[in-house]
C-alpha cells in the first residue's frame, strides 16, 4: 500500500513540473517552441516533460533561471509561485491591480528624480 501511495505522489510530482511550465510559458506569453529555440533545446523537448519524465539538475536549473522563479515551484516542492522576475510578477496582476500600480510607480519614480 505504502509503495504505490509513493508511485502516485512521485507520479503527482511530474505532471506538476509539466503543468507549471504550461503555466510559466503562457504567462510569459511564448509557446514551448520559441522557449525550446531561446534555450537552444531541441524541437519538443519540453512536451517530453508530459510523459512524466523529469529534467537533469542542469535543465532544471537553466528553466528556473529562464521562468525566474526558484527550482522548488517548477519541480512541484512549494506550493506558492516565487517569482523573482519583476515582469513575471507584473503578469499575476489583475488588470484592476496594475491600475492600481501605475500611481505608486509613478510616485516612486519623481522621488527618485528630485
Amino acid at each position: 500500500m505504502e509503495k504505490e501511495r509513493l508511485d502516485i505522489d512521485s507520479q503527482s510530482n511530474k505532471s506538476i513540473f509539466y503543468e507549471r511550465l504550461l503555466i510559466l510559458s503562457n504567462l510569459k506569453r511564448e509557446s514551448f517552441n520559441r522557449i525550446e529555440i531561446n534555450l537552444g533545446y531541441s524541437r519538443n523537448a519540453l512536451n517530453n516533460y508530459k510523459n512524466g519524465t523529469t529534467p537533469s539538475g542542469s535543465r532544471l536549473l537553466e528553466l528556473t533561471n529562464y521562468f525566474q522563479v526558484t527550482p522548488g515551484y517548477l519541480m512541484g516542492m512549494e506550493d506558492e509561485l516565487s517569482v523573482l522576475s519583476p515582469d513575471l510578477l507584473f503578469q499575476l496582476f489583475t488588470q484592476e491591480q496594475k491600475i492600481e500600480m501605475l500611481p505608486l510607480c509613478q510616485n516612486w519614480l519623481l522621488s527618485k528624480t528630485r
